[in-house]
């Protein structure tokens, strides 16, 4: 049986089951490991207990609105990174290289964004061809 909870989000409040929770802890536990914090550094600086923030990163836990927007800050990532647009099929894994990406991209210039797009549509015509 799904645990129907409510998930934040940007597009209105929706059920949130087990693999959304999931997704949005490893989105946090990337994020935090891109900034090579402990959980006990990202606890301390939002206000919450360190097992609060494992328990999210698990998946066992949705966090509060509040906060989400606490980590992001924190970890200096759009919310959006962290709940993200509704995606089927979304691996634990695919989504914390989502929130890398997200975190290496913010330091390019314009020119290196512009060459990192390039080569990521080479790369999906590449894919795409298999």
């Amino acid at each position: 049986m799904q645990n129907l909870s409510r998930c934040p989000s940007p597009w209105g409040r929706r059920p949130c089951d087990m693999d959304s929770k999931r997704i949005i802890g490893a989105r946090i536990q990337a994020a935090r490991a891109a900034r090579r914090l402990s959980q006990d550094d990202l606890a301390e600086r939002v206000g919450r207990s360190r097992d609060a923030i494992s328990r999210a990163e698990r998946g066992a836990n949705m966090p509060s609105v509040d906060t989400l927007i606490a980590i992001a800050e924190v970890l200096d990532v759009a919310l959006v990174d962290i709940i993200g647009p509704p995606t089927e099929n979304l691996s634990q894994t695919r989504a914390a290289f989502e929130v890398r990406l997200a975190i290496a991209t913010r330091a390019l210039d314009d020119d290196a964004y512009a060459a990192l797009v390039d080569h990521a549509e080479a790369l999906a015509r590449l894919t795409q061809k298999r």
